[in-house]
């Protein structure tokens, strides 16, 4: 193989976790979706500075050989011929700007289909189109090109490209303003009512061995703390299994379906892992377990097993939002361990909102991004510092996001101590390649496009002001976790000469605008 192939094999060896693929080896064959091809067009970016290279071009040419020669006859272009200038988009007219958005998705949509502009008419309907082949290289193209990511189900409900261009318009400036979705408090906000009620075990023996679980928020570096962990050779670390949040494999395969279908891929990575199989076979098993509707008790023990002399580590950060899941894994191990990982929540409530996940959850309804994301921080951290209030401490172990990535040995050598193994330098130096990372699996796609831990990552939280005042239950579990929230400070003041200018009657208020806090603050002052 030639040096950019060597390069490719390297880069599909890590993501897929399987040795020795060679040149002529298939993409898809190997079980390669849209996400891991997104995965690698990133990392193709970030090597090779080439541009044009699309998502249906990986699938096309599902080789590493044809991925190279792709990459020789791309290489120093000058951007793509449709690619819009966005700084020049934020200067126009607001009319102006979904009406420009349009032309360049019109321009994209006919590419696609293989259509000439005029056969999609002015008002670009696209009801006589089938966009499903097409959304993922939509998907991507809008990402690499507005960097707003969409999902799937906010395209499909879409019939012209006047809609679409307006939705992207929107997304490019509601970052970092105030939103006027409906706002929440985080008592009153539960995403996870579709997970089972957790079930007396009736069909097996008693407790699986000892285990370890990450506990967290989304949006904390859980990939990235589980790709590290997974570079020891006593520590078996697999994707997000979601194994803790049903009782059986039928439940797991039916409902885990809310989150979505690569969200089950965890397990198959994990089984081609402990049985040195292919992905196909991995997939295999995973339908068995389902036909024969094994206790996912079951499941964890196979997979303990099978990996002897490996520690089973769960990464999964779901089990965190409820309560009962979290219980479940006291009654399901025996003496079974918590890493605990934080972050600072102006970080993890910004992540939310730049990744949309407001969005990839589906919500019937339309909520404030931000409140949403400070209720998903809030109401995981404080389950989990009352599930580990309950458990021995000398089975609990809390990591800070902040020092993991500005002093990555030393916080893996006290991880080590706790979960009595030694110490391996693999474990900070995660994008070494090694296959047992599984970084194919659900998790963090972003997490295969670095080369190394950023330390400068600790301290972004410095530079981010959200834009409300988090609610009283955040600012409690901040201050148990030891977070300083500066912004918070300068905006409760804020918040207080507003009130007080309100309660006097020397300015007018919409109840929409105010915090919960704020409306709580005003009615006590209202009743005084």
């Amino acid at each position: 193989m030639g040096e950019v192939e060597k390069s490719l094999a390297a880069m599909w060896e890590t993501l897929f976790g399987i040795d020795g693929i060679g040149r002529d080896d298939d993409f898809q064959e190997l079980g390669g979706n849209s996400l891991h091809a997104t995965m690698l067009l990133n990392k193709i970016n970030s090597s090779y500075q080439v541009n044009g290279i699309t998502l249906r071009d990986i699938f096309d040419n599902p080789t590493i050989a044809m991925v190279a020669a792709l990459i020789g006859g791309r290489k120093g272009r000058n951007g793509k011929d449709s690619a819009i200038d966005v700084d020049e988009l934020r200067r126009l007219p607001a009319d102006m700007q979904a009406i420009a958005v349009a032309d360049y998705l019109k321009a994209k949509i006919s590419g696609y289909a293989q259509r000439p502009l005029g056969g999609i008419d002015a008002g670009g309907d696209l009801k006589g189109y089938d966009m499903a082949p097409h959304l993922t290289e939509l998907i991507w193209d809008i990402k690499m090109d507005f960097k707003v990511l969409l999902y799937p189900h906010e395209l499909q409900g879409l019939s012209d490209i006047r809609a679409l261009g307006q939705l992207i318009a929107d997304e490019l400036f509601r970052t970092g303003e105030k939103s006027s979705k409906k706002s929440i408090s985080v008592s009153d906000f539960s995403y996870y009512d579709w997970v089972p009620e957790v079930l007396p075990d009736t069909r097996s023996g008693g407790r699986n061995g000892r285990a370890v679980f990450i506990l967290s928020a989304g949006r904390t570096g859980s990939t990235i703390l589980r790709v590290m962990l997974a570079g020891h050779s006593r520590l078996f670390c697999p994707p997000e299994l979601g194994l803790l949040l049903f009782n059986s494999m039928r439940e797991w395969d039916g409902l885990y379906q809310k989150i979505s279908n690569i969200a089950k891929d965890g397990l198959a990575y994990a089984l081609m892992d402990i049985f040195s199989c292919d992905y196909a076979a991995a997939k295999d098993l995973v339908g068995e377990y389902v036909r024969k509707d094994l206790p996912t008790k079951e499941v964890y023990g196979i997979m303990q097993k099978q990996a002897p002399g490996r520690l089973l580590v769960d990464k999964t950060p779901d089990y965190s939002h409820v309560k009962d899941v979290l219980r479940k894994a006291e009654t399901v191990f025996e003496s079974a361990q918590y890493i605990y990982l934080t972050r600072h929540p102006y970080s993890v409530v910004d992540s939310y909102v730049r990744n949309r996940f407001d969005k990839a959850m589906a919500l019937e309804e339309e909520y404030n991004p931000f409140m949403l994301g400070e209720n998903m921080w809030t109401t995981a951290n404080s389950n989990i510092l009352e599930f580990l209030g309950n458990v021995e401490e000398k089975r609990c172990f809390t990591i800070r996001y902040e020092e993991l990535v500005k002093s990555p040995e030393r916080v893996m050598t006290g991880v080590c101590k706790f979960l009595g193994v030694p110490f391996e330098a693999a474990m900070v130096n995660p994008y070494d390649g090694n296959r047992r990372r599984m970084i194919a699996g659900p998790g963090d796609p972003n997490v295969f496009v670095h080369s190394s831990i950023n330390p400068d990552l600790a301290d972004v939280w410095r530079g981010i002001r959200l834009p409300h005042q988090f609610a009283r239950a955040t600012l409690d579990v901040a201050a148990r976790l030891g977070y300083e929230l500066p912004n918070d400070a300068i905006q409760q003041k804020e918040s207080e000469d507003r009130i007080e200018k309100i309660s006097r009657g020397q300015v007018n208020y919409d109840l929409e605008n105010l915090s919960m806090n704020e409306i709580d603050d005003l009615i006590k002052n209202l009743n005084e």
